[in-house]
């Protein structure tokens, strides 16, 4: 009887790349909405409440754990002077294998005080 533990090289390289071509290499996926990903310099404008924000992504997107991407941001069109020339961080959160935007949560700073933070359905970003 053969002993079935043996396998030749090629056997190995051909079981490591399929394993390989299964993995999920978190990260490297791009998120989408709709089939958009975001970037560093796009503008973006979020409604919400009957208002309208209107923001310039100033980082390019961070990975900070599987599924939970943000991007650094500035307002540029604010609906109150209070938030005008702000800064603060667009977050996105994925709930598929697919890496495709469930929520966003908006949070706009002034120094250590929070002047916004809002919970977004992707139907509420969109590109300007």
């Amino acid at each position: 009887m053969k002993n079935q533990f043996l396998i030749s090289d090629s056997e190995k390289s051909r079981i490591l790349n399929l394993h390989e071509s299964r993995k999920d290499h978190h990260g490297t996926a791009l998120l989408n909405e709709s089939k958009e990903s975001y970037k560093k310099g796009d503008k973006l404008v979020l409604s919400f409440d009957r208002k309208v924000l209107g923001i310039e992504l100033t980082s390019d997107m961070m990975v900070n754990e599987p599924g939970n991407y943000s991007w650094e941001m500035k307002v540029t069109n604010p609906y109150s002077p209070e938030l005008k020339n702000k800064t603060g961080e667009l977050g996105a959160y994925t709930l598929s294998e697919d890496d495709t935007i469930r929520e966003y949560t908006i949070f706009v700073y002034d120094g250590d005080d929070e002047l916004l933070n809002k919970d977004l359905k992707p139907s509420q970003v969109k590109r300007r």
